[in-house]
């Protein structure tokens, strides 16, 4: 489905830009995630036009430095290669976790992880029955705010199973993080060490993303 941008050509929306640090276990930033906000827009239409319009306002180097970005995208945008518009080097694709066994998402994701680009799949994703995105994943995901211990330990050892690199998610305190750390999680993001930052604050105009591809991500995340 297209969704159309409403505001006529040359407007402009204020647009918050902020970023959270990604730590590996020595408390080393390896990646950030960006999140993108706005006042005046959906969810889908700011994380749309902060994921093309700020990259190409501000450039990868002023939001995160040498360091790689997680980028959360949609079905739509995967599909649209708006993830690959970056260096394979600088970014990573983050699906959302309420996808479904999809062929054409498949082989898109087949045809950027041979071009070298990382992809994260939420937990959920991985136990979903074929046809399966873990195949194609560099990284897998839990939200371990949502776990009391016992269910984090036994959903920690069930992931173990892939061997790959696992992300903390929502880690709040340092109790949380040396708990995950001791789990066998490789990295760890959230509040435990700072909130995230504001970026930006201004005054983006619209037109240099005239339409936007997919459903809001937040409402319907397979698009």
């Amino acid at each position: 489905m297209q969704g159309q941008l409403v505001n006529p050509p040359g407007t402009a929306h204020e647009v918050l830009v902020s970023r959270q640090a990604i730590y590996n276990p020595q408390l080393d930033v390896i990646a950030y995630t960006l999140c993108f906000r706005s006042g005046e827009m959906h969810d889908y239409q700011a994380t749309a036009q902060g994921l093309l319009t700020s990259f190409l306002e501000l450039g990868l180097e002023a939001l995160v430095g040498p360091k790689r970005v997680f980028l959360p995208l949609t079905r739509g945008f995967v599909l649209m290669g708006y993830g690959t518009a970056f260096p394979p080097e600088r970014v990573v694709l983050v699906l959302p976790p309420g996808l479904t066994g999809d062929a054409e998402l498949l082989e898109v994701l087949h045809e950027v992880s041979t071009q070298g680009y990382a992809i994260t799949l939420a937990d959920n994703l991985v136990h979903d029955p074929p046809p399966s995105y873990v195949e194609h994943a560099t990284f897998l995901t839990l939200d371990v705010s949502t776990l009391d211990r016992s269910s984090l330990k036994q959903r920690v050892a069930r992931l173990q199973a892939y061997a790959l690199p696992l992300v903390a998610q929502q880690v709040q305190t340092w109790d949380d993080f040396q708990y995950c750390r001791d789990l066998g999680f490789t990295f760890f993001h959230g509040t435990f060490v700072c909130q995230p930052a504001v970026l930006t604050s201004q005054r983006l105009p619209t037109n240099h993303l005239a339409r936007v591809y997919g459903e809001p991500m937040f409402e319907n995340p397979q698009l």
